[in-house]
C-alpha cells in the first residue's frame, strides 16, 4: 500500500473513532434517560395503586386490597431494580461525558497531523509530476472547484423542483462573468431579486388523489413536471421595518476558487445542464377511482359550501407528552388507538330556523382585540352572564380520543351539558354511550359520599336526555346545540366545522386545524361571516406543566426567553393505517404529533410574538427514517414523515424581541434534548419526584433556585389538560368572549408545518411563513374552481420533499 493511501485510511479510521466516541456518550445518556422515564412511570403506577389500596380499605373490599398489595410489592421490587440500574447508568454516562473532551482532543490532534502529512505529500507529488504523467491541469482545477460547490447541487435541484422551470443552458458566447451571475441566480445565491415568470402554457387540472387512489394503495408517482404560476402581488398593510438581523438569510458562498477554475467549472456545468432534464415534482397519476371518498363542491359569489357525502371518519390519536402524562388521570394518560370508522352525511340544507345566527360585514364591524395578532374571531354579540346557563354540547366523532380524553371531562363540568353523541359507526357510538353510563355512575357515587343531591339529580337527568345520532345533519336540525366538539380525522375537521358554523353553532375541534393549510383560509372566512366562536383544541396550553412554566417565564424567573427545546416523540401509531395515509391526515409525525410542541413553544415564547421563520435542521430535518414498518399487521411503505426536527423563530413586531425553538415531532422515538427553556439569567425544566411534577428554575451557574409544583389555576380543580380546554370554551361561550386559542392560532401552527416541508424541499434553507403562504397560493391558482384539488396538490407537493429525502438520506 502506497503512503498516500495509508494516510487516507488512517484519517478515515481516526474520523470513525471520533464518531464512535461521541456515539458511546450519546448511547449512555439515552440509556440513562430511558431508565429515568421507566423509574418515573413505576413511581406513578405505585402511587396510583397505593391510592386505590386506601380506597379499597375504606370500602372494606379485602379481595381487591390483597390483589393491590401483591401488585404494590411487585412494583416496589421492580422499582428498586430500576433505580439500581439507573444509578449505574448515571455513573457510566457521567464518566463518559467527563472523558470525552480529552479523548476527542487527542483524536482531533492526531487527525490534523495526518491531514497535514497527507497535504505535504500531495504537494510534493504535484511539484514532481511531469507533463503528461497524470491528470491535466484543467481536470485538477475542475476537481477542486467541484469539491467546493458540491454542497450547492442539492439546493439547485430543490429550487428547480419548486419552480418547475428546467434550467437554461448558457450560450457559448456569454462571458465568464455572465455565466457566474446566471449560475448564482439559478442556485439562489444572487443578492438581487429576479421576478418569477408565470408559465406561458395553460395548466391542466389534475384529478384529486382523494378520488383517484385507493386508501390502501401506495400513491403512484409521475415524472411529469408540475408548473406553478406566480401569484399576483397581494397588497398588505405596511409593517414595521425589519432589522438586518431579522431579515438576513444564510447564503452559502464559494470561496478559494480562482477565475480560471470557475470558468472550467461553468463550462462543465453548461454541458451537464444541456444533457440533464430538470427534476420533476412528484405528482400522483390519475387512476380509476376505487375510493369511498366523494366531495361535492358548490361555489357562489359570497360563500363556499362543502357537501360531505359518505365520509369515513377516524378518531384522532392524541399523543400526550411525558410532561402531560403526569397530570392526566388514569383514563386519559395513555395514547389511544382507534379502530372505528364512521360515515357522515350532510343535510341537504343548513337549518334556517336558528334564532341566534349573526351576519357580520367585515367592512363595517370592528374586530375585538385578543391577546395576540392577528384577530380572527368576530365581535361577539353582547350577552348577559347567567351563572345558571349550561352550554349544550354535541360530540361529533366518538372514537378513541373522544372516549378516552374528552368524554370523562363532561360529567365533571356542571357548566356544560352533553346533549348528543354523533357517529355513523354504531359500534363506536354504543361504546361511547356505555362509557358515559359508567362515568356518570362513578360521579353519582362520589356525589352520594359528599351528600350532594343536586349533583346526583343533574347527572341522572343529563344521562337520560343524551341522544344518539349517526348524521351531523340530524344533530343540527333536531338538537341545535350551542357547541359541537369535533373529534375526527383531520380530513373532516374543516368541512364539519364549516357546516356547524353555517348553522349558527360554536365549534371546538381537535388538532391539527386542517389537512391542507389552504383549508384554514376558508374556515377563517366562515368564522368571520357567521359570528360564531371557534377554538383550536391545543390541550398543551392547558397542561399543568406548561401553564406553570408560562407563569414563571412571564414573571421573569429566567430573564428573557431566548431558546427552548421541545420534543413530542414515540414509536408511532402503527396499529392504525389512517395516520400513515396523507389522504386522511395530510402529513406525518410533525403535523399529528409535533403540532403540540409548536403550539406550546409559541405559548411559552409569549403570544405577542408570532412565528416568522422555519428551518428543517440537521441531521434529520423532515425525514422518513424507517421506510418499511409493520402497519396494521403487515409491512407497508411509509409515505409521510416519521421524524421531524425543525427550528422556529418567534418575533415580536413591536419590540423586535425573538425566541428560537427547536421542535421535534417524531414517530421514531426522541433524539433531541428533553424539554428545557433557556433565558438570559437561567433555565427552566420539568422533573418528577414522588409521583408529583415540578417546574425547576436554575440560575446562571446551573444552581437550583426554585422548585414549583406544576398545577393549573390554583383555585380550581384541574384534573387534565382536556378538562381545561373544554371548560375554557364553555366559559367563553357563557361570557360571550372569544377563546384565546382560536382558528388563526391553529392556522399559523399548520403554516409552520407547511414551511418546514418547504424548507426540506429547498435543501433545508430557512423559509419565512409568508413565503410558504405565497407558495401555497401559487398552487391554489392552478385550480381556481376546485379547492379540493388544490388541497390535494399542496399536500402531495410538500410530502414529495420527505419522500425524496428518504431516497437520498444524505441530501
Amino acid at each position: 500500500m502506497d503512503p498516500e493511501t495509508s494516510l487516507q485510511e488512517a484519517i478515515e479510521q481516526t474520523k470513525r473513532a471520533i464518531e464512535q466516541l461521541r456515539e458511546r456518550v450519546v448511547t449512555a445518556i439515552m440509556q440513562r434517560n430511558r431508565l429515568q422515564e421507566e423509574v418515573t412511570k413505576r413511581e406513578r403506577d405505585l402511587a396510583m395503586r397505593k391510592e386505590k389500596l386506601v380506597q379499597a380499605n375504606k370500602l372494606q373490599d379485602q379481595s381487591v386490597a390483597n390483589e393491590l398489595r401483591e401488585e404494590i410489592a411487585t412494583l416496589e421490587k421492580e422499582l428498586q431494580m430500576l433505580k439500581d440500574s439507573l444509578a449505574k447508568a448515571e455513573v457510566e454516562a457521567e464518566t463518559l461525558k467527563a472523558q470525552r473532551p480529552a479523548e476527542e482532543a487527542r483524536l482531533n490532534l492526531m487527525l490534523r497531523d495526518l491531514q497535514a502529512r497527507l497535504a505535504m505529500g500531495y504537494t510534493t507529488l504535484v511539484e514532481n509530476q511531469q507533463p503528461g504523467s497524470g491528470r491535466s491541469e484543467a481536470e485538477e482545477m475542475f476537481q477542486r472547484a467541484s469539491g467546493k460547490i458540491e454542497g450547492l447541487q442539492s439546493e439547485a435541484a430543490a429550487r428547480q423542483e419548486v419552480t418547475g422551470t428546467p434550467p437554461q443552458a448558457p450560450s457559448p458566447a456569454q462571458s465568464a462573468e455572465q455565466l457566474l451571475s446566471d449560475l448564482e441566480r439559478r442556485l439562489g445565491l444572487s443578492t438581487t431579486e429576479t421576478p418569477a415568470t408565470p408559465s406561458a402554457e395553460p395548466v391542466q387540472a389534475t384529478p384529486s388523489p382523494l378520488t383517484t387512489a385507493s386508501t390502501e394503495a401506495e400513491p403512484a408517482v409521475s415524472e411529469q413536471p408540475m408548473t406553478f404560476e406566480t401569484p399576483p402581488p397581494v397588497e398588505e398593510p405596511p409593517s414595521a421595518p425589519s432589522t438586518p438581523e431579522e431579515t438576513a438569510q444564510p447564503t452559502p458562498t464559494v470561496t478559494g476558487i480562482t477565475p480560471e477554475e470557475m470558468e472550467a467549472l461553468l463550462s462543465h456545468q453548461s454541458a451537464q445542464e444541456e444533457s440533464t432534464p430538470a427534476p420533476a415534482v412528484d405528482e400522483q397519476v390519475a387512476q380509476p377511482s376505487t375510493s369511498p371518498w366523494d366531495y361535492t363542491t358548490s361555489t357562489t359569489a359570497s360563500t363556499e359550501t362543502l357537501e360531505v357525502v359518505s365520509f369515513p371518519v377516524e378518531e384522532e390519536l392524541e399523543e400526550v407528552s411525558q410532561a402531560t402524562i403526569e397530570s392526566q388521570d388514569a383514563e386519559t394518560s395513555h395514547p389511544i388507538v382507534m379502530e372505528e370508522t364512521a360515515t357522515v352525511e350532510a343535510p341537504t340544507a343548513p337549518a334556517e330556523s336558528y334564532s341566534e345566527t349573526i351576519t357580520l360585514e367585515r367592512e363595517e364591524q370592528p374586530k375585538e382585540e385578543v391577546a395576540f395578532y392577528p384577530v380572527t374571531q368576530p365581535t361577539p354579540k353582547p350577552v348577559g352572564y347567567d351563572p345558571s346557563y349550561r352550554v349544550r354540547v354535541a360530540a361529533i366523532g366518538t372514537g378513541g380520543i373522544f372516549r378516552g380524553a374528552h368524554l370523562p371531562c363532561y360529567p365533571l363540568i356542571p357548566q356544560a351539558k352533553l346533549v348528543a353523541l354523533c357517529d355513523p359507526d354504531s359500534n363506536a357510538l354504543q361504546q361511547a354511550y356505555h362509557r358515559l353510563q359508567n362515568l356518570t355512575a362513578e360521579q353519582i357515587e362520589r356525589a352520594r359520599e359528599r351528600h350532594d343531591d343536586d349533583a346526583i339529580e343533574r347527572l341522572m337527568r343529563d344521562l337520560d336526555e343524551v341522544r344518539l345520532f349517526s348524521d351531523i345533519g340530524e344533530v343540527i336540525s333536531e338538537v341545535q346545540p350551542d357547541l359541537v366538539d369535533i373529534c375526527t380525522q383531520p380530513v373532516l375537521h374543516v368541512p364539519l366545522a364549516i357546516k356547524a358554523l353555517e348553522a349558527g353553532i360554536h365549534v371546538m375541534c381537535e388538532k391539527p386545524l386542517c389537512r391542507s393549510w389552504l383549508e384554514s383560509e376558508r374556515l377563517i372566512a366562515t368564522i368571520q361571516r357567521t359570528g360564531r366562536f371557534y377554538q383550536h383544541n391545543e390541550n398543551w396550553l392547558f397542561d399543568p406543566d406548561y401553564y406553570t412554566a408560562s407563569k414563571l417565564i412571564h414573571a421573569g424567573a429566567i430573564g428573557e426567553p431566548l431558546l427552548m427545546f421541545l420534543a413530542t416523540a414515540h414509536g408511532g401509531p402503527e396499529g392504525n393505517p389512517k395516520f400513515w395515509n396523507p389522504e386522511f391526515g395530510g402529513g406525518g409525525s410533525l403535523l399529528d404529533n409535533g403540532i403540540h410542541a409548536i403550539g406550546a413553544a409559541w405559548f411559552l415564547s409569549g403570544l405577542k410574538k408570532r412565528p416568522t421563520v422555519v428551518k428543517a435542521v440537521e441531521p434529520f430535518g423532515m425525514a422518513i427514517r424507517m421506510p418499511l414498518r409493520i402497519i396494521d399487521g403487515h409491512y407497508q411503505t411509509v409515505t409521510v414523515d416519521d421524524d421531524a426536527h425543525i427550528l422556529i423563530r418567534f418575533e415580536d413586531a413591536e419590540t423586535g424581541a425573538w425566541t428560537n425553538a427547536h421542535v421535534e415531532g417524531s414517530w421514531s422515538h426522541r433524539d433531541s434534548p428533553d424539554t428545557v427553556v433557556i433565558g438570559t439569567t437561567g433555565r427552566l425544566y420539568f422533573t418528577s419526584q414522588e409521583g408529583r411534577r415540578y417546574v425547576v428554575i436554575t440560575d446562571a451557574y446551573d444552581r437550583e433556585v426554585r422548585r414549583i409544583e406544576a398545577t393549573g389555576p390554583t383555585w380550581q380543580f384541574w384534573p387534565s389538560s382536556f378538562y381545561g380546554e373544554i371548560l375554557n370554551m364553555v366559559q367563553c361561550i357563557r361570557a360571550g368572549r372569544p377563546p384565546l386559542c382560536d382558528a388563526q392560532f391553529g392556522a399559523d401552527c399548520s403554516a409552520v408545518v407547511g414551511a418546514a416541508y418547504l424548507s426540506e424541499k429547498n435543501g433545508r434553507r430557512a423559509v419565512h411563513l409568508d413565503e410558504f403562504r405565497e407558495f401555497a397560493h401559487s398552487i391554489a391558482q392552478r385550480y381556481p374552481n376546485d379547492p379540493q384539488a388544490a388541497d390535494d396538490a399542496l399536500v402531495e407537493t410538500l410530502l414529495s420533499a420527505v419522500r425524496k429525502s428518504q431516497q437520498h438520506p444524505n441530501g
